[in-house]
């Protein structure tokens, strides 16, 4: 059955006061998604303040569920308490009925290598939070019950990394050398208020009875170099010496994100940064 064009969708977000999470608050607040209602689940917002103190309160009926938090210190028990997490907002939204799960991983959960990566790749992550988004991904599944999941497996955010986390550059950043590839290591890219766009989309089609695949990628199509990244926003870089282990491309295929947004656009970094640049001029909401 079709959604009711006055129907709003609740978005219950944990994460809020993340990097990613703060990225989007703004990029929602300049840009308010269509028949979509972000419910953050902050300290200030009395939904499921402490996902680590114990039983959450259900999640409300039909909602979509947007799983963002994690532990990212660097303690040997951070996977630990990420996978907690993912299996207690699990748990609230399988006990709240709620209508599908969307789980914010990464693409270090894939094997690394010098390749471009679908959504069937080997996943054996050689970082630790790689490690900890994947057993965070199995606890969620197996917490939700019948509620859907789907692990987005999302690329570099503009902004919310270390290359490029504002539009102010930090003095001259060293990029690793890449033999016969200008601006060092491929990445496949997404600036906040695209990831936006993407996030309220998925949720609409899932709030419409869609059924959204297991595993997503979710970055523009493509890749580009940090060299690019660095051009477009006017941050000075240089080579720095040669390292063997470095990864020389890391991009991901987004064919299964094209299917369930179509019309996913290929931004250039240029358009990226100014996409970066209009969400940090919005106001997060307290």
């Amino acid at each position: 059955m079709a959604q009711r064009r006055s129907q709003v969708i609740p978005l219950l977000v944990t994460g809020g006061d993340g990097r990613v999470g703060r990225l989007l608050r703004a990029a929602w607040a300049g840009q308010p998604p269509q028949g979509v209602v972000p419910i953050w689940c902050t300290r200030n917002s009395g939904y499921w303040q402490d996902l680590l103190s114990g039983p959450l309160d259900p999640a409300p009926a039909r909602s979509i569920v947007l799983h963002l938090a994690a532990d990212l210190s660097d303690g040997p028990d951070a996977s630990a308490r990420s996978a907690a997490m993912a299996a207690t907002v699990a748990t609230a939204a399988r006990q709240g009925r709620a209508q599908h799960i969307l789980f914010a991983s990464t693409a270090a959960v894939y094997t690394p290598g010098d390749r471009h990566l679908d959504e069937g790749s080997p996943c054996n992550p050689t970082t630790a939070y790689g490690r900890a988004k994947l057993l965070s991904e199995e606890a969620c599944r197996a917490g939700a019950g019948p509620v859907p999941v789907t692990a987005l497996r999302i690329g570099n955010v503009i902004g919310a990394g270390a290359l490029i986390g504002s539009v102010q550059g930090s003095g001259l950043i060293m990029l690793d050398p890449v033999p016969g590839r200008p601006g060092g290591p491929m990445r496949s890219w997404v600036a906040p208020g695209e990831l936006a766009r993407l996030l309220s989309q998925l949720a609409r089609n899932a709030a419409c009875g869609a059924e959204l695949p297991d595993v997503v990628n979710m970055a523009s199509p493509g890749g580009w170099s940090m060299g690019d990244l660095l051009d477009a926003a006017g941050f000075p870089w240089v080579y720095g010496p040669w390292r063997d282990q470095v990864l020389a491309r890391l991009t991901l295929d987004t064919s299964r994100l094209a299917t369930c947004c179509p019309g996913l656009p290929a931004p250039t970094p240029v358009e990226m940064i100014a996409d970066l640049r209009q969400t940090l001029l919005c106001r997060v909401p307290v």
